[in-house]
């Protein structure tokens, strides 16, 4: 899980916020008249609609319900166009709750289905997601090949909407994956986009500015990182984006406390959890970033608090970094504290979890070999797609220019034809007057007037 996370649910309450208007009477109103008529359609339609207002009410478990309940109908009427938007929204619920596997597995159903539609731009939508999911997970070889793919589809279809947001995603892999220089380079590409209309949306370009500041830490450049971090803040305040500002207070308590301006991290650590975000992993990684200032400040008591809240937050066992980063803050808390029973204990967990994910890594790796095979079938499938829609753009294209060459010849023929027939009336005119011209010679004249 990581800032983009947060950037995309900022993006779906934009798009949902015309739900705020219908009541749960009036979305239920819909399920059954639908129900009723047999409607299968208009009854996937009404079941994601329902989950986007329940969403937009921050009730992920009603959402989820109608999430599942608007897949199995879409799929049902072979409705692939709700089947992909629901699914995708599915997957994204479920990588907010730190639901990797089952999130992966929707994001997948997902672009099953725009492969079915014909729809190569919202596979690319999708495939953004589905790389960040594998670089939260450590796959990061998978996370670089699907976010390539999304951008080549963009720009292949040249396809510019938001088009910084997909350099910045792939930028966000290569960090991730320890890519330094390539994480840089994508990120200067789609920081050059920033100003070009359409380009850029509010959430790419907060994102952005996060990676700009990532890269000025990891260089050790702390002061140009807390500049791009307050000019972080100044875009989430200006635009309400309340995500946004939380984790930029967040990276610059983290820079404060590589200065050793212990003072300064903690009052921008404790700022940062103002701006309560809806991910469980934010509130951990707060949670944890104030109990190491706490312990390294010589207030192991407070720590503890801290410290304490991330060990029995029931999602930890989503975030295992997060939640081995707790149990070694346990450790070293009751440690200074000379409770040292107590800091084995800790210890004899921190070592277990860490073998636990190291086992996970190795059966990881086999699954990996198992699933490159049906990435390289999902990815000649995409790209067949992705060729046939261009074909039928350029068929298009083709088509209007034909078309549009038939109607110069029509209107050249029609002006000729004009011009043929004025030409013609002028030399039956001119033959008119010499016939005239001939009758009138001077006897007819002389006897005329005679």
């Amino acid at each position: 899980m990581t800032f983009q996370n947060l950037a995309v649910l900022f993006i779906f309450l934009l798009l949902n916020i015309q739900m705020a208007g219908q009541n749960p009477s009036e979305l239920e109103n819909e399920i059954e008249k639908a129900r009723v008529q047999k409607d299968t359609t208009a009854l996937a339609q009404a079941w994601y609609n329902r989950a986007k207002y329940f969403d937009n009410n921050q009730d992920t478990e009603k959402s989820n319900h109608a999430l599942r309940q608007a897949i199995y109908w879409a799929a049902l009427n072979k409705n692939y166009k709700t089947s992909l938007s629901a699914a995708n929204y599915y997957a994204s619920n479920l990588s907010w709750e730190g639901k990797t596997d089952s999130a992966i597995y929707y994001y997948n159903y997902a672009i099953d289905a725009g492969i079915k539609n014909s729809d190569s731009l919202k596979i690319a939508s999708v495939l953004i997601n589905l790389a960040d999911e594998y670089a939260s997970s450590g796959n990061y070889i998978e996370a670089a090949n699907h976010a390539i793919m999304a951008v080549r589809i963009k720009e292949t279809m040249k396809d510019s909407t938001n088009l910084a947001y997909f350099y910045q995603k792939v930028g966000e892999v290569y960090k991730q994956a320890g890519e330094t220089e390539k994480w840089k380079s994508y990120i200067n590409k789609s920081y050059r986009l920033i100003k070009i209309e359409k380009c850029a949306s509010i959430s790419a370009i907060a994102a952005i500015y996060n990676d700009l500041g990532g890269i000025a830490e990891k260089k050790g450049n702390y002061n140009q990182a807390l500049l791009y971090y307050d000019t972080l803040v100044t875009i989430g305040k200006k635009n309400e984006y309340n995500n946004a500002i939380g984790v930029a207070l967040s990276n610059s308590a983290t820079i404060y406390k590589l200065k050793g301006e212990f003072k300064k991290a903690i009052e921008a650590a404790t700022e940062a959890r103002k701006y309560k975000t809806n991910t469980s992993y934010q509130q951990l990684y707060d949670n944890n970033l104030l109990a190491e200032l706490l312990l390294a400040s010589g207030d192991p008591a407070e720590a503890l608090k801290f410290a304490g809240e991330s060990v029995s937050d029931s999602n930890t066992d989503n975030f295992p970094e997060e939640k081995m980063r707790a149990l070694k803050l346990m450790y070293l808390i009751e440690k200074e504290n000379r409770h040292f029973e107590k800091a084995l204990l800790w210890n004899e967990k921190y070592q277990l979890l860490s073998d636990s994910i190291r086992d996970k890594d190795i059966r990881t790796k086999i699954l990996d070999l198992e699933l490159a095979y049906e990435t390289e079938k999902k990815e000649n499938q995409i790209e067949l797609l992705t060729s046939e829609n261009q074909f039928k753009t350029q068929r298009i294209k083709t088509g209007l220019i034909l078309l549009v060459v038939l109607v110069l010849i029509i209107l050249l023929i029609l002006y000729i034809q004009q011009i043929r027939q004025k030409q013609a009336l002028l030399i039956q005119n001119d033959l008119q007057q010499k016939v005239l011209r001939s009758q009138m010679n001077p006897h007819f004249i002389f006897n005329v007037l005679g």
